[in-house]
């Protein structure tokens, strides 16, 4: 066969090549008639999955006549490349297929149809063209996702690409393709996904350029991925005085290192090299740092350490009738008396430290003690006793505008003596004494006492004994602060005066 009206087919084609330009892109196109009894038709669709024009013309005795058919197609893709098919059907039906994965553009298809008599050959029938075309818009990428590099020998990295008409569309390798391949492609209408392998065989680095339309990138590729770097690390980072640390170096052999060194507590320590650890007692907080050969800098570790409970707690206040006090009383000082004691203390020899960062530091192991540490008191028989001479002359008549010059109640002037001496958190004698125990504790004060390397242990026993005993001095110092006088609530309010021998009988 023949194509009938060629110039014909010229003047289609010029006018689809004007129509196509204008056209968007669109899933499918026909164009088809009747000629009883057959029916004839060009058919193009747009394949999305792997971006491609395909399509057919057809002649088809559609009433069954037995009629044989034949058809020819003739299918040109944007560059005017022509693609040609031709069908015979001895049952009824010629079929022509094409198809072109090329560029985007107007694709357009032309059929002829023909049919046929008994014989083949004989009394052919021209029945007609039939034509049409169809669009391809071209790809966008909206998303490009390449992993980063480096990218090393036996790694999988994926290559993520998102937009539209990408289907077909594939990515090309350049400069080391041999090192690499493609596995688990996929793609689709909007996508494009693969992971590229690096070949277990690379041997020396080099930069692979990807490029899938406007996605592209150089990676480079290496043989295998550089040594981790060595690192410092000290478990735990906190202790409490006088638990143990270790800390060790990964990533390095124990040649590389050529040094171990601390700083803290007002010292630097030196220790030798050769080793990945260095484990001991911790009793300063500090800087630990090792010497690697290869790197500029040496690695470095903070170590935090906290202090143990040593808090030495105040003794409760104790009654002690030996306490003189006359009787009756004739001042404030005869109506009570405390005193505090700090008693001796004492302790068992410190230890030095000998493997780890805090090597050559000197410290104690055990708690301060103390013997006598005590806090005592006694109030005046006479002021307890309320049938007493000189408590029954304390009349309570006193009024800060009707009698400022009258006299305290004796229930009063017994509860404020209490009170000046111990019965108060804020304002007696054991209250400033309590509060001095805390603010300077010789028990807190012990614990944190540490020696640098290289100072004796007489000398720090000397020093240790020197602290405790000025804290010691401080703290008695501050309990014989006076509280508000007997005479005064624990709020400084006065009460009235003390009714003192020679007695008033009548006080005014």
């Amino acid at each position: 066969m023949k194509p009938k009206h060629p110039a014909a087919l010229l003047v289609l084609l010029g006018a689809l090549v004007w129509a196509g330009a204008a056209r968007a892109q669109s899933e499918w196109s026909s164009n088809y008639f009747w000629y009883a009894p057959f029916y004839c038709e060009s058919y193009l669709v747009y394949d999305p999955t792997y971006s491609m024009i395909s399509g057919y013309s057809r002649t088809f005795d559609y009433e069954n006549e037995g009629y044989q058919v034949g058809v020819q197609a003739y299918f040109y893709d944007p560059n005017n490349i022509e693609y040609y098919s031709e069908d015979m059907g001895e049952y009824e039906e010629a079929e022509a297929d094409v198809y072109s994965g090329g560029p985007p553009g107007n694709y357009w298809i032309y059929g002829e149809h023909w049919g046929v008599g008994a014989d083949w050959g004989c009394c052919e029938y021209y029945l007609g063209e039939t034509v049409t075309n169809l669009y391809k818009d071209p790809p966008t990428v909206t998303a490009c996702n390449i992993a980063a590099g480096p990218w090393y020998a036996g790694s999988a990295n994926l290559i993520s690409v998102s937009g539209t008409y990408l289907g077909g569309w594939d990515a090309t390798f350049s400069n080391c393709p041999g090192d690499v391949s493609v596995a688990n492609w996929s793609s689709g209408y909007s996508y494009i996904t693969e992971y590229v392998d690096v070949l277990p065989n690379l041997s020396q680095s080099c930069t692979l350029g990807i490029s899938l339309l406007t996605c592209s990138a150089g990676i480079l590729l290496m043989p295998a991925p550089p040594p981790p770097p060595p690192t410092l690390t000290c478990t735990p980072p906190s202790v409490t005085r006088g638990d143990s640390v270790t800390c060790t170096v990964s990533n390095a052999s124990a040649g590389s290192v050529s040094g171990w060194s601390f700083t803290g507590g007002g010292a630097t320590i030196q220790g030798g090299g050769g080793t990945l650890s260095s484990s001991g007692t911790m009793v300063v907080s500090g800087t630990v740092s090792v010497t690697i050969t290869g790197l500029s800098t040496p690695l470095s570790a903070e170590i935090s350490v906290t202090p143990r409970s040593w808090h030495t707690a105040t003794p409760n206040p104790v009654l002690n009738t030996t306490i003189v006090l006359a009787t009756p009383p004739q001042t404030f000082g005869d109506l009570g008396s405390s005193v505090p004691a700090f008693g001796n203390f004492s302790y068992s020899a410190p230890t030095t430290i000998t493997a780890g960062p805090n090597t050559g530091f000197t410290y104690y192991t055990t708690p301060l003690t103390f013997r006598n540490l005590s806090f005592t008191y006694n109030i005046n028989s006479d002021l307890q006793n309320q049938s007493s001479t000189f408590s029954q002359h304390q009349c309570g008549n006193y009024n800060l505008t009707s009698s400022p010059y009258g006299y305290i109640s004796w229930s009063d002037l017994d509860t404020q003596t209490i009170r000046h001496e111990y019965n108060s958190n804020t304002q007696s004698h054991w209250a400033f004494f309590n509060n001095s125990m805390n603010a300077n504790n010789p028990g807190d004060f012990f614990e944190t006492q540490v020696a640098v390397p290289n100072v004796s242990a007489s000398d720090f026993n000397s020093a240790t004994n020197a602290g405790v005993s000025a804290l010691g001095a401080q703290i008695l110092s501050d309990a014989e602060v006076q509280p508000y006088g007997c005479n005064y609530s624990e709020t400084g309010v006065f009460l009235g005066n003390v009714n003192w021998i020679p007695y008033v009988t009548y006080p005014q």
